[in-house]
């Protein structure tokens, strides 16, 4: 086996990595991604690195949880907002203003669960 002569790099194939992309969402646990590659000294890809050391090319990120947007105009001014959800009677304008924070909250529970719903079929 013949010796190699290696300037300012290491001799042989390696795993280069790109930099992490942004994160795909800004809370509630979103991703970022970077390019993995297997490169020769010369920058020419290769199949020969070692597949138990290579690197992530996904993880996830922004894990915290979003703070909700507070509308300081939307409030519940009505005592039995929870009895107007549960009637669905947020459809209507004179509920939906007078229950507002309630209204608000079921229906991005809704909407939540509507999104998920989707996604498992």
């Amino acid at each position: 086996m013949a010796a190699q002569v290696c300037i300012l790099k290491p001799c042989g194939v390696q795993w280069y990595v790109s930099e992490w992309s942004t994160c795909s969402r800004s809370c509630n646990g979103g991703y970022r991604v970077r390019e993995v590659r297997c490169l020769t000294n010369n920058i020419a890809p290769s199949e020969n690195c070692d597949p138990q050391e290579i690197p992530n090319a996904q993880e996830e990120c922004k894990k915290q949880p979003c703070l909700e947007d507070i509308d300081l105009q939307c409030s519940d001014q009505y005592h039995k907002c929870m009895v107007v959800v549960q009637a669905r009677l947020c459809i209507y304008p004179y509920y939906r203003s007078v229950c507002c924070a309630s209204c608000s909250r079921a229906q991005k529970t809704l909407s939540t669960t509507l999104h998920k719903n989707r996604i498992r079929r």
